[in-house]
């Protein structure tokens, strides 16, 4: 089955509650979803809405809040709403995982908003020595050679 007809089997299966309707398309055990796909024909406040609350709950699988991450920064990045959102992972050490889902996905982002995102990177690695060995590589390899500028300054401990 497509992603496309997953998507669009799990929202009509779901009902009224976009969070409800995600929440299957995302726990997929299979590829993640094309997140575009979430977002067609639906409300983008809505679907913004269903993945802040799926990233903010405890929701099983884990992989769930991860990809509704993924998918909030690749289709709604530029939104202030969800920069000012990515940029409080950034410095929550509580959410070490969402800051990595960030880091890896800077290209997605317009290039002002990641070189912020990328400076929060480099202050986080100053404080977690774990976080610098993922955040480097990542910003080595962005696209964005504003990005890959700060990559020096991210400290990795031999």
């Amino acid at each position: 089955m497509s992603v496309s007809l997953l998507v669009a089997a799990a929202l009509a299966l779901a009902g009224d509650d976009p969070a409800t309707e995600l929440w299957p398309v995302l726990a997929a055990r299979d590829a993640p979803p094309a997140c575009a796909a979430l977002f067609e024909g639906r409300d983008a406040a809505q679907v913004r809405a269903a993945l802040v609350s799926l990233v903010g709950n405890e929701v099983r699988p884990p992989w769930v809040p991860m990809r509704a991450a993924r998918c909030l920064i690749e289709e709604q990045g530029s939104e202030p709403e969800v920069v000012e959102l990515v940029g409080e992972w950034m410095v929550d050490p509580a959410v070490p995982g969402l800051a990595l889902v960030v880091v890896g996905s800077l290209d997605e982002l317009p290039v002002e908003v990641a070189v912020e995102l990328a400076g929060l990177a480099v202050e986080r690695a100053g404080r977690e020595p774990r976080f610098a060995l993922h955040a480097r590589p990542a910003l080595e390899r962005s696209a964005h050679p504003e990005v890959v500028e700060l990559a020096p300054l991210v400290r990795v401990a031999d």
